[in-house]
């Protein structure tokens, strides 16, 4: 499964919410760790730790207000010029930083180290 697909889950579907934080396990930051122990501050260290490093960002977390379909939206974006990489959509905050730290983690990869 590609990580745009990974990110994109309906986690609604349990199914679905495994699918993503085992995706978030396979990340070099949770080697020892396993589904009943990641929790939200592991994934916010691992998120900083990329932040600390490399110039990407969380720009800000919104809280929906639509009572029929509750969510948070994520926005990251490059932090040197500001430029907005992606929106991530999540029921719950656990979801989110899991799929912030995917997705940050697969563009350091794929698109810094390489260079910008």
């Amino acid at each position: 499964m590609k990580i745009i697909e990974v990110i994109g889950l309906d986690c609604s579907k349990k199914e679905n919410e495994t699918l993503v934080y085992k995706a978030a396990l396979s990340l070099p930051f949770f080697k020892n760790s396993d589904l009943e122990s990641l929790d939200a501050t592991m994934l916010e260290g691992a998120i900083k730790k990329m932040q600390d490093k490399y110039p990407i960002m969380v720009g800000y977390i919104f809280c929906s207000k639509n009572s029929k379909f509750p969510h948070f939206s994520i926005m990251i974006k490059h932090s040197e010029n500001n430029a907005m990489l992606g929106t991530i959509y999540a029921l719950c905050l656990k979801e989110g930083l899991a799929k912030v730290a995917i997705f940050e983690y697969d563009y350091i990869k794929n698109y810094l180290k390489g260079g910008q």
